[in-house]
């Protein structure tokens, strides 16, 4: 974490004591000292300045021989011009005290257990800002801070998170990929985790699956009544009586894929009265094209039973249809309930 003035835990030097090499008005934030030799680098650090005086508290940081982007009138002192040559110190002042109990307050009751609950609170912005406000108050983010919050609303693409009005910051996923629509579903509680640039989301993409799984995708029909194939020629089958269809993706005897998944395919066909040794081809067809099929034979003059099935990888708005061919040398016709399509989708 960075050196600065809003630092809560920071460190000082034992009996530190140097002076003011040039003097300073009651509003300068860059503070000029005769030397920093000891003084920590690596946190913000609280000075004294003229204690027998005008005395003034001073947090920023070291750089150089400067005390930088300070803050005046700490620990209840009042900003004040100082002439060159004043006593500055390393005293412990009652701001230093408080600012490290207030941070083992974020994360402790005053029993000294661990509480999960004061990095949590209800988002109360719009569409894609989310804002929230915790208790106790951070006064900066810092790296690896962690937030849950309960969002209000569903998220639309990019969105930002503002913590007790420190800035907006964007939400990432976790590989820091641009959230996409439905990342963040409204109502839920998000985790997040600040990388120092932006809030990562923690599960975003376990939560968009689970969500996209909602989607419904059943469906099944069969022949309403017998259909004529004509002898060698490549026909659609007519599946005009559903049996069901939970999500409505089956019309005028195709199926549309709604989203992008895997799904089980089934189709089947009773070709009435086949001559012996004859054929009987079953397709499954993706947007015109043949992807799933197989030829079924009979070895008497009998009805011929073809079914095929697969599981297929499909994309949104795919279309599924089923084609039949034979070989008996005149028309045959199909039988009802035995002639099908059934799709379902099993995962995304």
């Amino acid at each position: 974490m960075a050196a600065s003035a809003n630092n809560l835990l920071r460190k000082s030097k034992s009996r530190f004591a140097t002076t003011l090499s040039s003097s300073i008005s009651d509003s300068d934030t860059t503070i000029p000292l005769g030397s920093t030799t000891g003084l920590p680098t690596d946190t913000g650090i609280t000075l004294t300045i003229d204690r027998t005086g005008s005395v003034e508290a001073v947090t920023g940081t070291v750089s150089g021989n400067n005390i930088i982007n300070a803050k005046r009138g700490e620990s209840s002192s009042t900003a004040a011009a100082h002439a060159s040559g004043a006593v500055v110190e390393a005293l412990w002042e009652a701001d230093m005290l408080n600012d490290v109990v207030t941070h083992l307050l974020l994360g402790h009751d005053q029993a000294g257990s661990h509480i999960g609950t004061d990095l949590y609170a209800a988002d109360a912005g719009a569409n894609d800002t989310y804002v929230v406000t915790l208790s106790p108050v951070p006064v900066a983010y810092t790296t690896g801070m962690t937030v849950r919050f309960k969002a209000n609303t569903i998220n639309t693409g990019a969105a930002t998170l503002n913590v007790n009005g420190l800035g907006a910051k964007t939400i990432v996923k976790g590989n820091s990929a641009t959230l996409a629509d439905g990342d963040i579903a409204a109502g839920s509680v998000v985790q997040v985790i600040y990388d120092g640039t932006n809030f990562r989301l923690i599960g975003g993409q376990a939560i968009t699956q689970n969500a996209a799984m909602t989607t419904t995708a059943r469906a099944r029909a069969h022949n309403t009544s017998a259909q004529t194939i004509s002898t060698a020629s490549s026909t659609q089958l007519t599946l005009g009586t559903e049996d069901y269809d939970s999500g409505n993706n089956f019309a005028s005897s195709a199926f549309t894929a709604p989203v992008t998944g895997f799904y089980a395919v089934s189709a089947g066909v009773q070709m009435q009265s086949m001559a012996d040794g004859k054929n009987v081809n079953l397709q499954i067809k993706k947007n015109g094209s043949g992807i799933v099929d197989a030829t079924f034979s009979s070895g008497a003059a009998v009805d011929v039973n073809a079914v095929v099935s697969d599981i297929l990888q499909l994309a949104a708005t795919d279309i599924l249809t089923v084609f039949v061919i034979h070989n008996h040398g005149s028309d045959r016709s199909t039988t009802t309930t035995t002639t099908f399509m059934a799709v379902h989708l099993l995962s995304i």
